[in-house]
């Protein structure tokens, strides 16, 4: 007992030894080596790319043999095999290959801003360590090594409240916790196992009250928000905000000092938000220059105030996810509600969870146990609200009309917030144990109203099947399940009873081998490992490509984009090969390159909007049961030709009518079908003509019209340009019409484009990149004004010789963000050695 109140004093040195990191860590470690033994030391992967999903293949990396298995394991397998995976390679090129911070990604949907996405996860340390050498071991450590930051953190945040098991206990629940499991490969994870960091620093700047205290915490909301997913961020750091908040109005000590308190929680929101200026600064202009569906004008109602249907098979999921599958062995996606196992928490850590909402509130109060107990309610209420708030209760539900707050999918988010507050929760239950502070009686009581209730909502769910969504196959399934649960739970009670007052300590180490046994059991292996094929071999790597792409490399000496078909080369995975693609799949578009796109494929439609499919709606991935992309309508070629698609990807034959009029011969043929497209533009040309439009639908339709020649003219959009640019632009006009000509491309990096044209009179070149904000052109060393032609493009004006132009991406916004970075990166560093200094002064005249 001593030693908890030492603990809860906040003598820091008690509370972290050295060792006891090392002891902890060494635990999470080996458990993690156990659950993922055959992806750490065996032949197996978590990587989704593999053949969860498309990617070089329409089944999956080139050479896997089980084929194509669509989201066995998970709901969203393609947000991490189309999205986060190819990225790692686009990172090491420009991180180690080009020396220079990934800011653009040059190979998809004509460029877009690559670290301004935020889902790339382009500074992220994890993910940089990830790339320096990207394969599908190193792939498999950096998911695994999200988890252990999970744990630990969690059990350094315990840490000032109870004891080390205890703590431990906890840590393990978190970090196995469902959520976790399910979406193991997803981006946004690298925020939320950062959860219990937020508190942990929160926490500890409480306690420490100086300017290191605030410095950490600042750090901690930077790696918060470089963790690159703003919903996860946001919801994270609101908790924290909350809890700190909460912990100074009801402890005494803090409660005294509550204006110092107050101040360092603006300091430290003022450090973390400039210390990641030189990323919020660039995602908030994508978000004014891009689309994205997360936003109230494409739902009936706002993305906020969504929710989970109540049902009691989806409240018994959130103790057994299987309670509604035919076998323990089950395809997540085949699930009715696509998000209705969105986290699973086990019945071990729940049990204990309730075990400390018990003896804290139902019985005698200590004194000394006022601190824990109010953060005990902290984390019931928080809890409690969010699964209200999941299910669409109407005490909370209103919250989701908010501003911000409309444009955040809670039922899907949430989830690790309430998965944190029961992991505490169970932590400090299994610290009531620990310190012997309750008699074998109450957790055998708890354990008895839990298996009552759990019983009786099994048994509701299970008798009017059709109603619960549990029929037939289903039912049988779920009724022996429930019936393993209930036996589950009588050994836990016969164990506490019959061992915890004589032998305590077996007693707690059998409630660890219960929750290890569970939370391995009740999801992960099922899973992973019972089924033969639930994880792909490593036999298959994405990384290295295919034949058909080493063919590509070899062949496209003159910087042609590619388009696949049929599942092939799937976004983005042609950046991952130095491949120039015009399809895109992300979060948020361009809106300039959306409205392109959609523009020359819409005329299947007429007049009518395109209906709101996947396809061309917030992707473009060459793939779809509307949109055939064979290539027959004339927008269709005529978006080719705008776009230098060279080569046209395929499983199966466009047809000989296809093939004679539009695309011309096959030039590749073994795995995959490569047809050469003819007559299309070349990536940079000189243009002796031009018409000029204020508005930019018009530039669009003029563009599709089959009266203008492509080739020698282009639109040019007229309201950027000031009298200058149109009197050169009269004298180009004045004189003969003629053909445009190919630019030479003398080389070709992320963020610089270098050209070489020799003109005999004034004229325009066009690059057929993406004219996005910070695109900067000079010729011959001097700075020119951009023009924005062909609606999307970048252009410049060209006098009679022989030029060198130069394009470079020099974003503002990422260069203004950098120099706030550093500034404050300075000054905190400065603060730390003169707190350092002092404290050695300090020491010295002691």
């Amino acid at each position: 007992m001593k030693k908890n109140n030492l603990i809860r004093a906040g003598h820091l040195r008690q509370i972290f030894p050295s060792n006891e990191y090392l002891q902890a860590g060494a635990v999470l470690v080996l458990l993690l080596n156990v659950f993922f033994f055959p992806v750490i030391w065996g032949n197996k992967t978590l990587m989704n790319s593999v053949r969860d999903v498309q990617s070089i293949m329409p089944y999956g990396a080139y050479g896997e043999v089980n084929g194509y298995v669509k989201n066995d394991r998970t709901p969203d397998a393609g947000a991490s095999g189309w999205v986060a995976e190819p990225y790692f390679k686009l990172k090491q090129q420009q991180y180690f290959k080009e020396h220079c911070f990934p800011l653009w990604n040059p190979y998809n949907a004509y460029g877009v801003p690559f670290s301004a996405q935020m889902d790339s996860e382009t500074y992220y340390p994890l993910s940089i360590l990830a790339s320096i050498s990207p394969s599908i071991r190193s792939y498999d450590l950096y998911l695994i090594c999200r988890l252990f930051i999970a744990g630990i953190f969690t059990y350094m945040f315990l840490r000032f409240f109870i004891e080390k098991l205890p703590a431990l206990f906890g840590a393990i629940s978190f970090m196995f916790t469902g959520y976790f499991i399910i979406y193991i490969n997803l981006p946004h994870l690298s925020v939320d196992v950062f959860l219990p960091g937020i508190f942990f620093f929160f926490e500890l700047l409480l306690r420490k009250r100086d300017a290191r205290g605030v410095i950490s915490a600042a750090v901690a909301i930077s790696l918060s928000l470089i963790g690159g997913m703003p919903e996860s961020a946001f919801l994270g750091l609101t908790s924290g905000y909350l809890y700190f908040s909460f912990r100074v109005f009801t402890n005494s000590d803090f409660k005294k000092s509550k204006k110092h308190h107050f101040r360092n929680f603006i300091l430290m929101n003022i450090l973390g938000f400039l210390l990641s200026a030189f990323l919020l600064l660039p995602f908030f202009e994508l978000v004014k220059n891009s689309f994205t569906i997360h936003t109230s004008q494409y739902f009936p109602k706002p993305p906020g105030a969504f929710y989970i249907n109540f049902t009691l098979y989806s409240l018994l999921s959130y103790f057994a996810p299987f309670v509604f599958a035919v076998s323990p062995v089950f395809d997540i996606s085949s699930m009715s509600i696509f998000y209705d196992t969105t986290g699973y928490y086990g019945i071990i850590p729940f049990i204990f969870a309730l075990l400390s909402l018990a003896y804290y509130f139902f019985f005698p109060r200590d004194s000394g146990d006022r601190d824990i107990r109010l953060v005990c309610g902290f984390f019931s209420v928080a809890a409690l609200l969010l699964v209200m708030k999941r299910y669409g209760l109407a005490p909370i539900q209103w919250v989701g009309y908010l501003p911000i707050l409309k444009m955040v999918f809670f039922f899907k988010y949430q989830e690790p917030l309430i998965s944190f507050f029961l992991a505490c929760l169970s932590g400090i239950g299994f610290s009531v144990l620990f310190t012997e502070k309750c008699k074998p009686k109450l957790i055998n009581t708890v354990i008895c109203v839990f298996a009552l209730v759990f019983a009786g909502i099994a048994i509701s769910a299970w008798s009017p099947g059709e109603k619960a969504g549990l029929t037939g196959q289903h039912s049988a399934s779920f009724y022996s399940y429930c019936v393993l649960i209930i036996l589950t739970l009588l050994t836990v009670s016969i164990l506490s009873y019959r061992y915890l007052s004589s032998k305590k300590k077996y007693a707690l180490y059998c409630f660890f081998i219960l929750l290890v046994f569970e939370l391995f059991f009740i999801f992960l292996y099922p899973f992973f490992y019972m089924k033969k094929g639930y994880l792909a071999d490593k036999t298959a790597d994405p990384y290295k490509g295919a034949p058909f792409i080493e063919f590509l490399k070899k062949e496209n000496v003159d910087y042609s984009r590619v388009f696949g078909r049929d599942g092939v080369l799937y976004p983005n995975w042609a950046s991952a090969f130095g491949l120039f693609d015009v399809r895109f799949l992300d979060a948020m578009l361009y809106d300039k390159y959306r409205n392109f796109v959609r523009y020359f494929f819409i005329d299947k439609y007429g007049d009518k909007e395109v209906p709101f499919t996947l396809e061309l709606f917030d992707r473009f991935t060459g793939q779809d049961t509307v949109f055939e992309y064979d290539f027959r309508t004339y927008s269709e070629k005529r978006f080719l030709q705008l776009s230098s698609v060279k080569y046209l990807l395929t499983m199966k034959s466009l047809g000989k009518d296809v093939e004679d009029t539009a695309i011309g011969r096959m030039i590749y043929d073994d795995e995959i079908k490569i047809y050469e497209t003819s007559d299309i533009l070349p990536r940079a040309s000189v243009f002796y003509g031009a018409k000029l439009s204020d508005n930019e639908n018009q530039v669009l339709s003029i563009l599709k019209n089959p009266g203008f020649d492509i080739r020698q003219e282009v639109m040019i959009y007229s309201k950027d340009l000031g009298n200058n640019e149109r009197s050169r632009l009269e004298t180009i006009n004045s004189l003969p019409p003629r053909k445009s000509e190919p630019a030479k491309i003398v080389s070709y990096t992320s963020q610089s484009v270098s050209i070489e044209a020799e003109l005999d009179r004034s004229g325009i070149l066009m690059l057929n990149d993406s004219n996005y904000p910070g695109w900067k052109v000079s010729v011959d060393g001097q700075e020119e004004i951009m023009l924005n032609v062909n609606y999307l493009f970048r252009g410049v004006f060209l006098d009679k010789g022989k030029h060198i132009i130069l394009f470079t991406y020099q974003p503002m916004s990422f260069y203004i963000g950098l120099c706030i970075s550093v500034v404050t990166l300075m000054l905190m560093i400065a603060a730390s050695f003169n707190i350092s200094k002092s404290a050695s002064r300090s020491n010295d005249i002691s």
